[in-house]
């Protein structure tokens, strides 16, 4: 889903909120088991309230944010004020509970005889109409929870303070995902990261992108990858090299050929005894084969130097090169 595209849903429900419902949707930890979904029984002047709040945090985040960046969860980097659309084969487990809620309501509701509020681990909104609905996935924290059977809390009623006697839960304007059919929009990377199983998904897809290249034959030991994938940092690195990336059409040879000839980098890399594989034996090397990869090591036509990198580092040809491409 392109930005636009995004936009587009937002602003269908932004100017017409009077005809875009509101069902709010308590997800509940079951252990092992899938999270499930309850219905919550909310008044109608809070669902409106809900809805209002929600509805501006979206405009503020995708359509009044002119610096906003938009790209696809599998080339995240470190950039700031960024949404990510996610284009990965598989979703983590912990946001499926938005696929539920996509085109049906038909939930149980929550009742505190049958249900346990401790167990409270998110929250699902959806608002719009059946032709544009949005699901919004908010997490909740226990700190965004006040027990009346653990501190003394009062509020104002009328004139006077009234001490309050039921537990209390706070929704604040933050969204981590949304999804509009089956497209998931990550609003939040931190919080996919932190839990939802997405490490798995990391991984696997780390794995799937090691397989394309150890097809190519271009390592001589391609369990020096097989290990950089136990470590998750290193594993999304890896999982940016897309499996149709240009580098991995090209002969071998030719590979061979670019990394002799390009001076900030052709010390860096060992090359087979039979002169046809990389050999990966420092972490610089490690990281610069995934730089190669990606096609991220350029050279200026104009300037003649060198770059690496989406932010165009310039590469030195010395021993500060790890530095200079932010190795280290």
């Amino acid at each position: 889903m392109t930005l636009p595209e995004l936009q587009q849903h937002i602003t269908r429900c932004a100017e017409n909120p009077e005809s875009a419902g509101v069902v709010l949707y308590l997800v509940l930890s079951n252990g092992n088991e899938d999270d499930q979904l309850r219905i919550a029984d909310i008044s109608a002047e809070a669902a409106i309230e809900l809805k209002s709040m929600l509805i501006k945090s979206l405009s503020e985040k995708f359509i009044n944010n002119s610096e906003l960046n938009y790209m696809p969860l599998s080339e995240a980097d470190n950039r700031k004020n960024t949404a990510y659309y996610y284009d990965l084969e598989e979703k983590p487990d912990g946001v499926k509970v938005l696929d539920e809620v996509i085109g049906e309501s038909d939930k149980p509701e929550f009742t505190f005889s049958n249900d346990d509020f401790n167990k409270i681990k998110g929250f699902v909104i959806t608002i719009g109409t059946e032709e544009n609905t949005i699901a919004i996935y908010k997490r909740h924290h226990q700190l965004n929870t006040m027990k009346a059977d653990k501190t003394f809390s009062l509020f104002k009623s009328d004139h006077r303070f009234v001490k309050m006697d039921e537990d209390l839960i706070k929704l604040s304007k933050t969204i981590d995902f949304i999804q509009i059919n089956d497209h998931l929009i990550i609003s939040d990377l931190k919080a996919l990261e932190s839990s939802f199983g997405y490490d798995k998904v990391i991984k696997k897809q780390a794995e799937k992108t090691i397989e394309a290249i150890e097809a190519k034959g271009l390592l001589e030991d391609i369990n020096v990858l097989n290990d950089m994938v136990q470590d998750i940092r290193e594993a999304k690195k890896i999982m940016r090299i897309k499996s149709d990336s240009p580098v991995l059409q090209l002969p071998v040879p030719a590979v061979i050929a670019f990394v002799q000839s390009h001076k900030p980098i052709m010390k860096k890399f060992k090359i087979s005894e039979c002169g046809n594989k990389l050999k990966l034996e420092t972490k610089i090397s490690k990281k610069l084969f995934i730089s190669l990869m990606n096609d991220d090591l350029l050279t200026s036509e104009l300037t003649k130097l060198y770059y690496a990198g989406l932010a165009k580092d310039k590469m030195e040809i010395d021993e500060e090169l790890s530095t200079a491409i932010g190795l280290v």
